[in-house]
């Protein structure tokens, strides 16, 4: 996980099918703010607080969250990852 310009974090997940797509995404859970991280697989983001469990792509696998995880616009220039820290 990084830290963007003005304390804004990011988590850059490499899809697990498609291994050149990347995504940028706010690793604060949309159920009650907890911060997310990869799960012990890798595959998935986990919430430890209450188990939400997300796709790569943000997306809610398993509850309680709702809503998914923000995504950010991400570009990758040779071995360099852009993250735009403005909702995609």
């Amino acid at each position: 996980m990084k830290t963007l310009e003005g304390d804004k974090k990011v988590l850059v997940v490499r899809d697990a099918n498609q291994s050149e797509t990347l995504y940028a995404l706010n690793p604060t859970c949309t159920h009650q703010g907890c911060p997310v991280d990869l799960g012990e697989d890798s595959k998935d983001i986990f919430c430890p607080c209450h188990g939400s469990t997300y796709k790569a792509d943000g997306t809610v696998i398993k509850g309680p969250a709702s809503r998914p995880l923000e995504n950010y616009q991400v570009k990758v220039e040779g071995n360099a990852i852009w993250v735009n820290p403005t909702v995609a």
